[in-house]
């Protein structure tokens, strides 16, 4: 059983007719600037600072980034090569963005695992990623992140967020009416799953949930901060 649909390839056609926008759920404009809003305010990212995109996508979040940051501070990873197609040669060109980005600051692969760009990360981010994967995933993702991020550097991902474990085996009611789950796309996690991660894996990060609901589907921040060790 597939954990979720994202490793459907879009072909030429389907990228022709922005297909790529819809599959990554819609929302183009408002979770754009939703997330370059967050992570300016919220996460205090600046021009100068490096930014990591982890399932990035066809770059809804991303061609905000890169005409935000200074040139070649934007990168991607991403387990689906044709929305990251997708997203260089159709999204970034249209906004007059290609002298600021290049090839090499993107990778296909679903280990989560960005150690080949060589970059130790000011910030990173992660949106509507987690809420199509199990725990596991999750994990695996946590940990190559906090491999990655400079001392100090924060990652900021969203989820879809229960209270405790007992409403963790149902299914649970979100925003716009979506039902997530405990085993199947799109999931949820407790507050608890995510320090249990970090506690058992030994991993050098300093976990908080954000006060902040502004999230378009309802999903939690979640904030991660490389400790100095």
């Amino acid at each position: 059983m597939n954990i979720n649909d994202y490793g459907k390839r879009l072909d030429a056609a389907d990228i022709g007719r922005r297909e790529h926008r819809s599959f990554v759920g819609g929302l183009w404009d408002e979770l754009g600037e939703w997330q370059l809003q967050m992570m300016c305010g919220l996460g205090g990212l600046t021009r100068d600072m490096t930014l990591l995109d982890m399932g990035c996508g066809c770059l809804r979040g991303g061609v905000r980034f890169i005409d935000y940051l200074h040139p070649m501070h934007y990168y991607g990873v991403d387990v689906n090569a044709s929305l990251v197609h997708a997203g260089l040669h159709v999204e970034v060109p249209a906004a007059g963005l290609a002298a600021k980005c290049r090839e090499e600051n993107f990778s296909v692969r679903a280990d989560f695992d960005a150690s080949a760009f060589g970059i130790e990360f000011d910030r990173a981010i992660s949106v509507s990623l987690w809420t199509h994967l199990p725990l596991n995933h999750i994990a695996l993702c946590l940990t190559r992140m906090s491999a990655v991020l400079k001392p100090g550097g924060r990652y900021y991902s969203t989820v879809f967020e229960v209270p405790d474990a007992v409403a963790w085996l149902a299914p649970a009611s979100q925003r716009m009416d979506i039902v997530s789950h405990p085993a199947m796309d799109p999931y949820h996690v407790t507050a608890a799953h995510l320090h249990a991660i970090l506690d058992w894996h030994r991993l050098p990060l300093k976990a908080r949930r954000l006060a902040d609901d502004t999230h378009p589907r309802g999903q939690c921040i979640w904030e991660f901060e490389r400790l100095p060790y």
